[in-house]
């Protein structure tokens, strides 16, 4: 399925990845079979967060700003906390949470 965006991979040993592409589940398959520089001795990481957006030219400008500038990147990260957060609480509303 290709869908243009951001994405966050925490691996087993909690170090955090981002990246970007145009197709999510090709890409996590990549990571986790050991077929990405950054990820290849840190294996078997976990999709924690997807912005997705239709302009794949955005997508990599984004990614960019992210990975240069701090403050774009706690940025990145409070707006994945928020979206774990909101998941987290509709889950518990239905019944699904642990």
């Amino acid at each position: 399925m290709e869908k243009n965006g951001v994405y966050l991979i925490k691996s087993r040993k909690g170090n955090l990845y981002i990246g970007s592409t145009t197709d999510i589940n090709r890409r996590l398959n990549e990571h986790n079979k050991g077929k990405c520089k950054y990820t290849k001795k840190d294996k078997e990481g976990r999709l924690i967060y997807f912005e997705e957006y239709r302009d794949i030219d955005k997508v990599r400008t984004i990614e960019r700003e992210i990975k240069k500038s701090r403050y774009e990147r706690d940025r990145f990260y409070r707006r994945a906390e928020i979206w774990k957060r909101g998941v987290a609480q509709l889950a518990s509303a239905h019944g699904l949470g642990p």
